[in-house]
């Protein structure tokens, strides 16, 4: 086949939840009016629409074991799996041969599918004259491990094949230096880009029906992806035993969000448990900024996605991290510090818990903040000026953060 008119190539692997699915398709969806080529290695997710101007090769999913990271198949089956895979990801570098290629998250993490990744950049680190600009993107806070062999790794990797390395944080909120402790050592040029959030837009085409009057004061419940790994079914059941509580100090409606990913038949149970007609269960939602400026008040997990939209409209909020070492918990612990969130560790999770500290949250001042959320248009103006430079020339510099 020829060579397609595709400028850019991502690739982008998100496992149990959408998290890194839902930062790249924002940086895609600001490429708005470029060719741009998608290689999703993650599940299809159905509630969203295709992307305009974005052709998108979807892998063979491979599926993750929740607590350890490692591929979830018999050995025979993964080693089919990944030889496909691999050949469908060179099939396709070759097909577009980008000027830009940006890989999400590798090497920090996605470390088991290094067979389809390490030969596509050892193909473009021997290319002469060199064709392709490779950039490395990463969310605010890497893979967390601390572990020297880890960071060495990820620092050779970067050193050794990457061009340019792109943060989705603002600095002065959350530093590579926070999670990262050989962070000096990245020798390559690397970029604070904002955060990537979603923008707030007052029109919404959402059918609710009509559980919610425009009077009604709402709490908005979120579970990221639903998926079940992360003790979701827990999480909303406490939610709504709390709610039960709440109303003994304020009436509101309780919307819950259950994620795309939630189980039929923990849907059920939960469905069960609402015998109050002023919490209304559903699974997922495209107008989710919406619902959140319309809130009283945010229950979640802090995934790096719920987080910016916190941030974004400024909603009072609830953080329940899943655990205490991971990303979820050091940003909620940030947010907390900076009187952004108010913070439930997970361990202390039982309904009068919460329903005292959802009291204490709707007592506080709307969040404010002067944290950078221009991260998807930043990385894509960035990303739009490489075409305008030769591959070997790395002088390239991102503006500082206002």
């Amino acid at each position: 086949m020829g060579k397609l008119k595709s400028q850019f190539l991502f690739y982008s692997q998100h496992s149990i939840g959408v998290g890194h699915y839902m930062r790249i398709r924002q940086i895609l969806e600001a490429l708005a009016g470029k060719t741009v080529h998608f290689i999703n290695g993650g599940a299809k997710v159905e509630a969203f629409d295709d992307i305009a101007d974005v052709t998108v090769t979807h892998l063979p999913t491979v599926r993750f074991d929740p607590q350890t990271g490692a591929l979830n198949a018999s050995e025979g089956e993964l080693k089919m799996l990944l030889k496909k895979r691999a050949e469908l990801v060179r099939q396709t570098f070759e097909q577009v041969q980008p000027d830009v290629m940006v890989i999400e998250f590798f090497p920090f993490g996605r470390w088991n599918l290094r067979s389809e990744l390490l030969p596509i950049l050892e193909t473009i680190k021997l290319s002469k004259p060199r064709k392709t600009w490779l950039v490395c993107s990463l969310r605010d806070v890497p893979q967390e491990s601390f572990k020297e062999s880890y960071e060495m790794r990820c620092c050779a990797i970067l050193n050794t094949y990457f061009d340019h390395f792109l943060i989705h944080s603002d600095p002065e909120f959350f530093h590579l230096k926070d999670s990262f402790p050989s962070w000096q050592k990245i020798k390559i040029d690397t970029h604070y880009t904002g955060y990537v959030s979603m923008k707030y837009h007052a029109e919404v085409d959402e059918e609710l029906d009509c559980s919610i009057k425009p009077e009604d004061k709402i709490i908005l419940v979120t579970a990221g992806s639903g998926a079940d790994a992360y003790g979701t079914f827990d999480y909303l059941k406490a939610c709504i035993q709390a709610k039960v509580l709440l109303d003994q100090h304020i009436k509101v409606k309780m919307l819950i969000y259950t994620g795309c990913f939630f189980s039929d038949d923990g849907y059920a149970k939960l469905n069960a448990l609402c015998h109050d007609q002023n919490i209304i269960l559903r699974k997922f939602t495209s107008q989710i900024l919406y619902w959140m400026k319309r809130a009283e008040l945010s229950i979640s997990r802090g995934g790096y996605n719920t987080c910016m939209n916190i941030l974004e409209t400024g909603v009072r909020s609830v953080i329940v991290p899943v655990g205490l070492s991971n990303d979820q918990n050091n940003r909620a612990e940030k947010m907390a510090a900076l009187n952004l969130t108010h913070k439930l560790d997970e361990a202390d999770l039982v309904p009068e818990n919460l329903c005292n500290t959802m009291l204490q949250a709707l007592k506080s001042p709307p969040a404010k903040h002067q944290i950078c959320l221009d991260g998807a248009y930043r990385t894509a103006e960035f990303l739009k000026n490489l075409q305008f430079y030769s591959s070997q020339d790395t002088s390239l510099q991102m503006k500082a953060i206002a």
